[in-house]
């Protein structure tokens, strides 16, 4: 599973590593760009010593906008001129909630991380 989580960002890179150099180096640089990838991120999950306060942080952020924040916007912005009243003020209570667990959670974990 680890080689799928780097499936995008080594295919982004790759495309601008090969084309600087010659086709016969490319199997070459596309072993490189994904051993490095992977020394990097295991270099910092050993140098962040509680990497959990870290992790627990991107989750907060992350997690508050993909899941609550974000569809009741893509909702809003799909529905356009014909959105109800009644819908919108739906959207935007489910919107302030995620944005107050977006406020909450971020802080509790960066309170964490000075704390630690």
């Amino acid at each position: 599973s680890y080689s799928l989580q780097f499936y995008v960002p080594v295919n982004l890179l790759n495309l601008s590593i090969q084309r600087r150099i010659s086709a016969q180096h490319h199997l070459i640089a596309d072993y490189a760009l994904r051993f490095s990838l992977v020394l990097l991120t295991f270099a910092l999950a050993a140098a962040i010593p509680r990497l959990e306060l870290f992790i627990s942080l991107v989750g907060a952020a992350s997690s508050s906008t993909l899941a609550i924040m974000a569809p009741p916007v893509i909702d809003t912005v799909t529905q356009g001129n014909t959105c109800s009243w009644p819908r919108a003020l739906k959207n935007m209570a489910i919107f302030t909630l995620g944005f107050f667990g977006f406020i909450t959670g971020s802080y509790v974990s960066i309170k964490n991380i000075i704390k630690y």
